[in-house]
């Protein structure tokens, strides 16, 4: 399978795309990332001024007819996460976020077009911390996964 990584600063176009092919089963987007571990993570534009530096992985080919609900980046998080979905047609999605008892801590229905789209969730308005589960559902698929919100 492959996949796509494109390089973009916040609101604009791409300026990098990389194709990565993958060896063994797995979503690339829950194995690689950008971090300042080593170096720090940053992108100058034009003027030298610091730009925000993300990858955002797209289906590969054979897969652009997929629903997908990626991990969110990064996790654990401490102020904002960010959650990648890959819809196949247009629909009215259902964002949900439950505890571990299953309740429901933040809700939303918002339409989303065919293709990749990204829900950015700030913790503040996430009323628990500690692990907790996503939810994406549109009217013919649903994903969940855990994410956790640091304390």
């Amino acid at each position: 399978n492959a996949s796509r990584g494109v390089a973009q600063a916040a609101g604009d176009k791409p300026w990098l795309t990389l194709v990565f092919r993958a060896k063994k089963a797995g979503r690339l987007s829950e194995v690689m990332g950008i971090t300042s571990r080593v170096t720090t993570a940053e992108a100058y534009d034009e003027a030298l001024q610091t730009v925000a530096l993300g990858l955002t992985f797209v289906p590969g080919e054979e897969n652009q007819h997929a629903f997908v609900l990626e991990q969110n980046r990064p996790n654990p998080f401490g102020d904002q996460t960010v959650i990648g979905f890959f819809l196949p047609e247009s629909s009215e999605v259902t964002f949900t976020i439950y505890d571990t008892h299953g309740k429901v801590v933040m809700q939303y229905d918002r339409y989303f077009v065919a293709g990749y789209n990204q829900i950015l969730v700030d913790a503040a308005d996430v009323k628990a911390r500690g692990m907790l589960y996503y939810q994406l559902a549109t009217g013919k698929y649903t994903d969940t996964k855990k994410m956790v919100i640091l304390e």
